[in-house]
This record gives structure tokens, C-alpha cells and sequence, in this order.
């Protein structure tokens, strides 16, 4: 229904605005992962327009919520950093609720719910993206993540983006690229944090995805 929802507003805006339908769906976090289970909708038999894009940006997005569970879950328990504790205990008890349990009582809904799953034994949506250029920008600083969150490669999104892309290659998708940055991550008062927007390049996206239209 959600999903429905913001394919009206799309179609809302593109019909009142006159605007092509050239789609690129970018986003941060948990709005790249949006991006990418969009694009799997408007591929499914749901969707009345079938807005596919062009190219996708994601920046540090989740992508597997079996992994994203028991990163939250690890988080609540070990209640070494506030933020991240509390985090943790909201995202695990939020899919614990909508997801109709946890991972071992429910394995199936989490597969479904997850725009890609690295235990997933059918990989049938990966090939939704066989033919859109995507980026998936991370940065793995996992010194800071161990220092200040006490979380390890496993509680990083850049596990998740890593394995997408090395799958949509070896599917023969070679516009499939994953960019790691380097002391790139800083939020807007200064601080430092690798899960930030700033380690996209957007002018820079920008103009790929006008090189990619204008084809």
C-alpha cells in the first residue's frame, strides 16, 4: 500500500509538471533501501505505472534485515553507546512486530521484507536490477564503529552493499559499482560519523546520471 502510495505521488507530480519520466531514486540510509525495494515494485504486477529508474545512489543503506535485526539486537544487549542501544532496540522491536517475530522464528519474512539477502537461496530480485546503473557509496571505517559503537564488519551496511554489488557483477551487470571513500563522513556541526551523506559525491552523481539519460 505504501509502496502504491508514493507511485500516485510520482505520477501526481510528472502528470501536473509535464516532467519525462527519466528516473533516478537516490538515498541515505534507510531511504536508499526504500529506493531499492521501489524499484523492485515497479517491476511487480502491483504496480500500475512501472516507474523504473535509470540509476540509483544509495549511500550506507541496510539492505539485508536478517543481518540489520541481529546488528539491533547485539546493539540493545550490549548497551555500550546510548544511541546506538536505543537505536538498536526500536529497529529490532519494529520488525520483530511488523515481521511477525525475529529472524529465527520467521526467516521467510525477513527474506521477503529485504530488497537482498546474502542467505537468500533465490536471488530472483536481484535480476529487477540487471539493467539500471547503480552506485552504493559506503565508507568502512570500522576503527571508528569499534571505538565508539563497539560494532564490528558485521554491524556495518557496507557488508550488505558489498555483497549486492559483487552479485549484480557476477550477473553481468558491469554498471553495478560500489564506491568506498576514506575520512569523507562528517556530519553538518562537524563531527565524525562514516553513516553521512557527505561521502556522496552529488554534483558528481549528477552528472552521471545526465550522461546516462542523455545516451
Amino acid at each position: 500500500e505504501k509502496m502504491q502510495q508514493i507511485e500516485n505521488y510520482i505520477y501526481k507530480v510528472i502528470s501536473k509538471y509535464n516532467i519525462p519520466s527519466n528516473f533516478m531514486y537516490m538515498g541515505m540510509s534507510l531511504a536508499g533501501t526504500r529506493a531499492l525495494k521501489f524499484t523492485i515494485f515497479s517491476q511487480s504486477d502491483a504496480a500500475k505505472y512501472h516507474y523504473k529508474p535509470k540509476a540509483i545512489v544509495i549511500c550506507d543503506s541496510p539492505l539485508d534485515f536478517v543481518r540489520f535485526w541481529r546488528e539491533g539486537y547485539k546493539a540493545k544487549q550490549l548497551n555500550f553507546n546510548e544511541i546506538t542501544a536505543n537505536e538498536g532496540a526500536w529497529t529490532s522491536a519494529y520488525l520483530e512486530t511488523n515481521l511477525t517475530g525475529n529472524p529465527f522464528t520467521n526467516l521467510q519474512a525477513y527474506l521477503d521484507y529485504s530488497p537482498y539477502a546474502y542467505i537468500a537461496p533465490d536471488k530472483e530480485k536481484l535480476s529487477c536490477f540487471n539493467n539500471i546503473h547503480i552506485k552504493a557509496y559506503h565508507e568502512p571505517d570500522v576503527n571508528w564503529w569499534m571505538e565508539t559503537r563497539r560494532k564490528d564488519y558485521y554491524s556495518m551496511n557496507s557488508v550488505d552493499l558489498a555483497a549486492f554489488i559483487n552479485e549484480l557483477n557476477i550477473l553481468g551487470n558491469a554498471n553495478a559499482e560500489l564506491i568506498t571513500t576514506q575520512n569523507k563522513g562528517y556530519r553538518p556541526d562537524g563531527s565524525r560519523h562514516p553513516h553521512s551523506w557527505a561521502i556522496v559525491d552529488v554534483p558528481g552523481a549528477v552528472e552521471w546520471f545526465n550522461n546516462i539519460i542523455n545516451k
